[in-house]
């Protein structure tokens, strides 16, 4: 059994590592020209950062809301109100979306890979769109004054990047 306190630091940490292996994996992808199979790295980094997301999701629901979508909507809400002054908790649902996107993405590129098929570029933008939109929001909209610090010098580099990559 994991006490609190432990449970609340691997929350913590396995969000932060699964952002930590979706850079990764556009860093691999960088590498990959667009309309080719996706690499087997990209494939790993994008299946184990899913499994720590989806780890986060359950010591979230674990440690902080007690199996509760009636709870886990509240805390939603209370920490909307606090950054907007808005009291709403259907970001929750946002985050559902979220969750199965990455699941069913893991699926689509283990899919193409197999068949050595390349991946549809505006399935990829659409996900890359969603995701970079939720952990941009999730980091520094509702995180940390360092996570803001560190994270929007960030998001520009890969704007910059992908802008750069697609006019050579």
């Amino acid at each position: 059994m994991i006490d609190p306190t432990t449970g609340q630091t691997l929350l913590v940490w396995t969000v932060r590592f699964a952002v930590a292996c979706y850079i990764a994996r556009l860093l691999v992808a960088r590498c990959r020209v667009v309309g080719q199979v996706p690499k087997q790295s990209e494939l790993v980094w994008w299946a184990i950062g899913c499994l720590a997301y989806l780890a986060h999701v359950v010591l979230a629901f674990t440690f902080t809301h007690d199996w509760s979508h009636r709870h886990a909507w509240e805390h939603t809400a209370i920490e909307t109100e606090r950054l907007t002054g808005i009291r709403r908790g259907e970001g929750l649902w946002v985050n559902y979306v979220f969750t199965l996107t990455w699941c069913f993405d893991v699926i689509r590129l283990a899919f193409a890979r197999s068949q050595m098929r390349a991946t549809k570029r505006g399935v990829d933008f659409t996900v890359h769109a969603f995701f970079a939109f939720i952990i941009f929001n999730a980091t520094v909209v509702f995180g940390p004054a360092l996570y803001r610090i560190l994270a929007i010098p960030i998001f520009f580099a890969l704007i910059l990047s992908g802008r750069m990559k697609q006019n050579p």
